[in-house]
């Protein structure tokens, strides 16, 4: 009798569809099964060449194991046993996100940390819902192992403000969670260099200005003259 895979391993609220083979025709089976930190749904003995049964962890935060073991039979004969391991995996979680800031400045870094649980995660992370904003270096999506992630966020328009949000997946074991997205994060635009009007030069005491008129000068005074 053979097993392929064998350990078997699964996610927690996955199903087994374990099949027992053997190269003798006509072959029977039976089989018993031992738990540990699996729900009491689960049928602790058959006589089914597949056990096709879920697998749910009684805590969802703890890897559980199955034991199988099944006597193959054919023509009045019983084979050797065989022992089966199925490992349940729990499926992470994310339990907590935050970002550093929810409104920077364009080309400053915001930082975004990840807490999880079961302990031992690894995050895939990837930018959603942009609007006019850009990552420094053009990368849109990575992993991180530690729960940080820091990127430096730029207007496309250097006068218009942009906003974007990043959405990150909890990874255990092969097992993907609940994806999280983080509140949408602001980017304004750096003001420019303000432009000063032209300045000529004048001596200390002195006004410049522009005087314009239509008076005609005399000796005597002032008088209006004509347009």
């Amino acid at each position: 009798m053979t097993v392929s895979p064998n350990p078997l391993v699964l996610c927690n609220g996955a199903t087994m569809n374990l099949v027992l083979n053997s190269n003798v025709i006509g072959t029977t089976y039976t089989w018993s099964a031992s738990t540990t930190n699996i729900e009491g749904s689960f049928i602790l003995s058959g006589d089914e060449s597949d056990i096709n049964q879920l697998v749910q962890l009684q805590d969802p935060m703890v890897v559980g194991f199955v034991t199988i073991v099944a006597i193959p039979r054919a023509n009045n004969c019983d084979g050797d046993p065989v022992t089966i391991q199925v490992v349940v995996n729990p499926v992470p979680e994310i339990t907590d996100v935050n970002v550093s800031a929810e409104t920077i400045c364009s080309n400053n870094q915001v930082a975004i940390s990840v807490v999880g649980v079961p302990s031992g995660l690894s995050y895939t992370w990837q930018a959603v819902n942009v609007n006019g904003v850009t990552i420094v270096g053009g990368v849109t999506s990575g992993t991180s192992t530690t729960g940080n992630i820091d990127v430096t966020l730029v207007t496309t328009d250097p006068l218009v403000a942009g906003t974007i949000q990043f959405e990150i997946t909890p990874i255990r074991n092969g097992c993907t969670g609940v994806s999280v997205v983080t509140p949408v994060i602001t980017v304004n635009p750096i003001p420019g260099t303000p432009i000063g009007l032209p300045i000529s030069e004048i001596c200390s005491g002195e006004c410049e200005f522009e005087y314009f008129s239509n008076a005609i000068n005399d000796r005597n005074g002032v008088r209006l003259g004509s347009s």
